[in-house]
């Protein structure tokens, strides 16, 4: 991660978005040797369940992508789930 800036008791409040505190918003580099740019991130905390989410919010050198937040712990078990040394699809 790089560039990371801590955001303090900021809290959204759009209907969707009504139940998460954003924790940290950052920027991170692309991982595809074919791809250049930065993709940007919000991690967040759940009010309700209490887990951590992330979810991407921008891409800055085009491409699709979804806004939604995706449990922390599902990411890793997912990655977990990967081969090792292995490039895998999104």
């Amino acid at each position: 991660m790089t560039e990371e800036t801590l955001i303090g008791n900021r809290t959204s409040t759009s209907d969707t978005d009504i139940h998460f505190k954003t924790l940290l918003v950052g920027f991170a580099s692309k991982l595809s040797t074919k791809s250049t740019g930065r993709i940007g991130f919000e991690l967040a905390l759940n009010t309700d369940d209490k887990c951590r989410y992330v979810r991407l919010t921008e891409n800055d050198s085009g491409g699709l992508f979804s806004k939604e937040c995706i449990s922390l712990d599902s990411l890793f078990e997912l990655l977990e789930s990967q081969q090792e040394d292995k490039p895998f699809k999104s």
